[in-house]
Order: structure tokens, then C-alpha cells, then sequence
């Protein structure tokens, strides 16, 4: 059993510092209801409706930046895991990252793989490392952003490699939540995983984001979820053995399915099948 944290907080387009103080203050608050993993939106340090390459850019933030070292620090002394949303520069390179912080040795992140032409992903390199699981000493943990969810590969590939558990830290406008609803209970459900799916409120250069964030099962239900419109932090406790447990067994006999072991990659040829009109490292 774990306990996690859902961050649904309003983020300060371009402000690094207010968000910074929101999400130590968040932080605090988590760790004081005994979470051990905390999770927050998609760029959630900066914001995302950002018009132009220019500012974008500004918001970037290295590895060694101080607000990274600082939220990295302060994790590990409250002894919880956060995923945290930034844009990140990497010599010059800038990516959509979740970083994980308060993990000792080291920091671990996800590059946004997929990305739609809006916001800031217009200015962002397509993610680098692929999709990986993120093995700590209590979760094995796999990351999406937003748009990654439209892609079932995405999580598809994390449930094979393994993952107990899917965060998705995302920023969902109200004119995609309907679909997006059944998108975080088909992942769940298809791969037999957990699903945190961690939206944002307020408005941004006139996006309208809509809350709701939520925990479902590997069933596909919804455990617990936010409000449509105000800051909050959801929790759940939740059973990690029931996510390694692929085989569902209806009747005896009768009824056997395990999503895992009955797929037949062999005539998934197609969709593996490299583009190449668009370079990976092709800027929009």
C-alpha cells in the first residue's frame, strides 16, 4: 500500500518563483498527510500558454538550477517523491519534463514525448529518452504528459516494461474533457494499471482549465477526484499488488482474460513503423 498526493493548483504563467513558493507550500501539505508521492500538473513551475519561442525559453530551467536543486532538497527532506512539471534546458535544448524529485543519487525525468501544436509544446523539442519505468523503493513508477494520452502506445509500453502505477501531470482545457474522461479510464483499464491523472484550474491566455483530476483503479474507476474549479489535493491509498495481478478471472474456465500475456505482437507490425516526415528533433 502507498499513499499518493494529487496537486490541482492554478499555475502563474511565467512566474518561476510564485510557483515555486505554491509548490513548496503544496508540498508541505502533502507530506503532512503522510504522502509519500506527490504529484503535480504539466508545467507546473511556469505555465503553459505561452505565445512565442522567446518567452518559453525564458521560463527553461537547468538541472543545476537553484528552484530544481531547492524542491530536489526539500523533497528529500520531507522524505516524499514528487513529479513536477518544468520546462527544461538541456545545453541549449529545450523539452515538456516531469522531473522526479527527492529520489537519492540521482534525477529522474520524463521528456513529453507527444506533442499537440498548442501552448508551449509549439516551442519545445519532442521528448529524447523514450518511455521508461522508474523503479523506486515502494512504486514502480511510469510517466505520460497530457497529450502522450491520446497515444494508447504510451502507456502500453509502461505497462509492459512493468509500471504499477501511471501519473500523468496534464493540462486539460474544458473543450477536451469529455473524451479525455474516458481516455484516463480506458489506459487504466487496458493495461491493468493505476492511472493519476493530475490536471490544473484557472485561466491562461484564455484556455479555461478544468480540474477534476483523479485516481482510477486497473478496473478503470475512479478511486477519488478534485473539483472542476478550485485548488485541491486529492489522496489514495492504494494496493500496488493489484496492478502486477494481469490475469482477471470472471469464471473458471469460462471467463479468463490477461491482457498482457494474450497480446499477439507479432501483427502489431504497423504501428512500429518509423515516420519519416517529421525528425524527432525538428523544432514546430
Amino acid at each position: 500500500m502507498i499513499r499518493i498526493a494529487l496537486c490541482q493548483i492554478d499555475i502563474a504563467l511565467g512566474n518561476i518563483q510564485a510557483n515555486h513558493e505554491k509548490v513548496i507550500d503544496i508540498l508541505n501539505l502533502a507530506a503532512g498527510e503522510g504522502a509519500e508521492l506527490v504529484v503535480f500538473p504539466e508545467l507546473s513551475l511556469c505555465g503553459y500558454q505561452f505565445d512565442d519561442v522567446e518567452t518559453t525559453r525564458k521560463s527553461a530551467l537547468e538541472e543545476t538550477s537553484p528552484v530544481i536543486t531547492s524542491l530536489d532538497d526539500h523533497c528529500r527532506r520531507l522524505g516524499v517523491i514528487a513529479a513536477i512539471g518544468f520546462i527544461e534546458n538541456d545545453d541549449g535544448d529545450i523539452y515538456n519534463t516531469v522531473g522526479v524529485f527527492g529520489v537519492s543519487g540521482h534525477f529522474p525525468r520524463y521528456r513529453k514525448v507527444h506533442l499537440p501544436a498548442f501552448g508551449a509544446d509549439r516551442f519545445l523539442l519532442k521528448g529524447n529518452m523514450g518511455f521508461s519505468v522508474i523503479d523506486l523503493s515502494f512504486v514502480r513508477l511510469g510517466i505520460n504528459i497530457c497529450y502522450d494520452q491520446r497515444f494508447p502506445e504510451s502507456a502500453r509500453s509502461l505497462a509492459i516494461l512493468g509500471a504499477q502505477l501511471i501519473v500523468v501531470p496534464t493540462s486539460e482545457t474544458m473543450a477536451m474533457q469529455e473524451i479525455t474522461d474516458v481516455l484516463i479510464k480506458a489506459r487504466a483499464y487496458e493495461n491493468r494499471v493505476f492511472y493519476a491523472w493530475a490536471n490544473r484550474v484557472g485561466t491562461e491566455n484564455g484556455s479555461l482549465y478544468t480540474g477534476l483530476s483523479k485516481i482510477v483503479n486497473p478496473w478503470g474507476e475512479v478511486i477519488t477526484q478534485a473539483s472542476s474549479d478550485q485548488e485541491d489535493i486529492i489522496f489514495a491509498e492504494i494496493d500496488l499488488a493489484i496492478a502486477d495481478q494481469k490475469e482477471m478471472v470472471i469464471e473458471l474456465g469460462e471467463v479468463e482474460m490477461d491482457l498482457m500475456k494474450d497480446r499477439m505482437p507479432q501483427y502489431y507490425t504497423a504501428i512500429t513503423e518509423s515516420r519519416t516526415d517529421d525528425p524527432d528533433t525538428e523544432y514546430r
